[in-house]
């Protein structure tokens, strides 16, 4: 059978990282050729072999090849035999690699019988180097190794789930952040799996938000899965850039800290985000820019607050064409339209809400949407989303 097709015919073995045998009760076999050889263990040095009992058999003798081709060698110089059990590890063998055996029985008499039909062997591939975390996706985490000399497949353990590959890169499945093992496999023609020794790769594995959606990032954070978060800022006036900083993503709540604090006062701005992943080299990897979110950032806004009456005023906003106020009696609900500051108007009086007089001593929530106009001459809606608040006087 050809053997890359033994290779996936053994997916569910090596996706357990089981070598998944037939189990039968050892028989002696009354002919005098041995039968029944299985592998049973494999190092990256050695094999173990086991085979039927050949009635009164006083040992066997093992002719190990590495080719398969004409010329095979037995394992010892003994005038005897070579080994005395049905059951052996076979040492000194190179890692990765197929060997073959036919083993012949050897009567009382020292007489060497019929030999069997040839059987590969094979050793664990040695473990892999060079892992690197060198990429990611919205669901994946990019990890890349050095090929391992005879590995057929290689495993990759993640958590408690393994994924198999042929190749010398996977893309392993990572919400948030994880880990990865990735152990080299040999796969036999009688679909024995030798299994070697893990690497191990721990660098925060975590996959990237692509592009992060203006529902997941404001004035103040960004939620994104990556290591970081870039910011961009532009003035909507004139265009020109304000500033670009990057922070750095909690792995606790995948949330980034937004600074505007170089965002200029009474100018609208605008600015947009994007997420990236740092490889084990070092290299950032980034998503997509975001659209953009605009912000209107007030400078010295007032509120003069009488028993049943308030008056807020503005700062002169550049490129505002006009704020609508909105009014509450809780922080987070109710909020109504109780007024709209346009043009050269800098001022408003609020003596009313949802349509009744305001009361004294009573604490009231506030919110303004802006309308801006970029450099282009578009409009904007722009809502902050901040809540401010004042009191009227209980007297």
């Amino acid at each position: 059978m050809n053997r890359m097709m033994k290779v996936f015919g053994v997916g569910t073995a090596i996706a357990c990282m089981t070598v998944v045998a037939a189990i039968s009760t050892k028989t002696t076999a009354s002919a005098a050729t041995v039968t029944g050889i299985e592998q049973t263990n494999s190092s990256s040095t050695s094999a173990t072999l086991d085979w039927q009992d050949v009635t009164d058999a006083k040992g066997y003798n093992v002719y190990l090849s590495k080719d398969g081709g004409s010329t095979y060698e037995r394992i010892s110089n003994s005038s005897y035999y070579d080994v005395k059990s049905s059951n052996n590890t076979f040492y000194k063998l190179e890692g990765g690699e197929s060997y073959y055996v036919k083993i012949a029985a050897v009567d009382d008499n020292y007489n060497e019988m019929e030999k069997s039909e040839s059987f590969e062997i094979i050793t664990a591939p040695e473990r892999v180097s060079d892992v690197k975390y060198v990429g990611a996706d919205d669901t994946t985490a990019t990890v890349q190794w050095e090929a391992s000399n005879g590995a057929m497949v290689y495993v990759i353990e993640s958590g408690v789930a393994k994924y198999t590959t042929t190749s010398t890169s996977y893309k392993v499945p990572v919400d948030g952040q994880g880990s990865a093992k990735i152990y080299p496999c040999r796969v036999s023609e009688s679909e024995y799996v030798a299994i070697g020794d893990y690497t191990g790769i721990y660098d925060d594995l975590r996959n990237l938000t692509t592009k992060i959606s203006t529902k997941n990032f404001g004035i103040l954070y960004a939620y994104a899965y990556g290591n970081g978060v870039q910011l961009q800022a532009y003035n909507c006036v004139t265009g020109k850039k304000l500033c670009t900083e990057t922070s750095i993503i909690s792995s606790s709540n995948f949330t980034a800290r937004v600074s505007v604090n170089k965002f200029k006062k009474n100018i609208p701005c605008k600015y947009r985000v994007r997420a990236y992943i740092t490889t084990s080299d070092g290299k950032k990897v980034y998503g997509k820019w975001s659209s953009y979110q605009y912000m209107v950032n007030p400078d010295n806004l007032k509120y003069i607050a009488t028993k049943n009456k308030v008056t807020m005023k503005f700062p002169k906003l550049k490129n505002v064409v006009s704020i609508k106020v909105l009014m509450s009696n809780k922080s987070e609900k109710g909020f109504k339209k109780i007024g709209t500051v346009k043009g050269n108007k800098r001022s408003l009086v609020v003596t009313k809400y949802n349509k009744k007089s305001l009361k004294k001593g009573t604490r009231y929530y506030i919110k303004f949407i802006y309308t801006i106009k970029d450099k282009n001459g578009k409009k904007h809606k722009v809502n902050m989303g901040n809540v401010y608040y004042c009191t009227t006087r209980s007297y």
